[in-house]
């Protein structure tokens, strides 16, 4: 850090190192690679300082009243604190509704666990499941085999039956639709940046009311120290810190 190198050029350097001395070994120069042994620890990421407390949270889904599917991925969000990537798994097979909970299956960066849902999502995805999915399958399966000829009716409802969300297109990404919602979110709710900083504010939420392990269970996190950085957040002094501090808190 001498040379004014943040965390990812210096991890860039060593890189360089490495392999160059790993060349004069294989060239007969050196009998030995001492960049072999030389990591650098993990970057700690650092939390925002304007994250929810659950009322707000609470607040913020009752603010959203678009997409039916934009608005129960809000859901998983905002109550179980998931992302994208675990969401676009979901499968309706994933769903557990009469014992009001739903599997989020393992990913390369998450551990498979269950998660309690709120009586408000068990209702809202049993209409989805029931009835709304139905009328979007329909429209996507017109779409796709009529419009665009793409393969036969039986080979695409194979295909969308292990999908809770469809994209527009019928697709399996549903990426598009979370930018959508992010920036659907960032124009119209006041202090919204991104999903993230909604996961984060249920992680923080959860990390005053559990035990860590309990916290990176049910945060899916991989590694604890993930987890700790949460431990002992006051979401309301973080949020009090940031009116003092930030040059346009106190401005409309």
């Amino acid at each position: 850090h001498d040379q004014g190198l943040n965390h990812h050029g210096c991890k860039q350097q060593l890189t360089v190192i490495r392999h160059y001395y790993r060349y004069l070994y294989y060239q007969g120069k050196v009998v030995d690679n001492p960049a072999d042994r030389l990591y650098l620890k993990r970057k700690e990421s650092r939390l925002p300082g304007n994250l929810y407390d659950a009322q707000e949270l609470d607040d913020l889904y009752g603010f959203y009243s678009g997409d039916k599917q934009l608005r129960l991925m809000l859901g998983l969000v905002i109550y179980q604190g998931l992302r994208t990537e675990e969401i676009r798994r979901i499968s309706p097979e994933h769903l557990e509704l009469d014992k009001g909970k739903i599997l989020i299956v393992a990913g390369n960066r998450t551990g498979r666990r269950y998660l309690k849902l709120e009586a408000h999502q068990v209702y809202d995805l049993t209409i989805w499941l029931e009835k709304q999915r139905a009328e979007v399958v329909e429209s996507h399966i017109y779409r796709r085999l009529w419009k665009l000829s793409e393969g036969s009716e039986e080979s695409l409802r194979r295909e969308i039956a292990g999908r809770l969300f469809l994209s527009p297109h019928g697709g399996e990404r549903i990426e598009g639709m979370v930018q959508n919602l992010r920036e659907e979110l960032r124009y119209s709710y006041p202090g919204f940046r991104n999903l993230l900083q909604v996961r984060q504010s249920r992680v923080a939420i959860r990390s005053n009311e559990y035990d860590v392990r309990s916290v990176q269970h049910l945060a899916g996190h991989k590694y604890v120290s993930s987890t700790r950085r949460y431990k002992g957040l006051d979401i309301q002094d973080l949020q009090s810190q940031l009116v003092i501090h930030h040059p346009v808190a106190n401005h409309p």
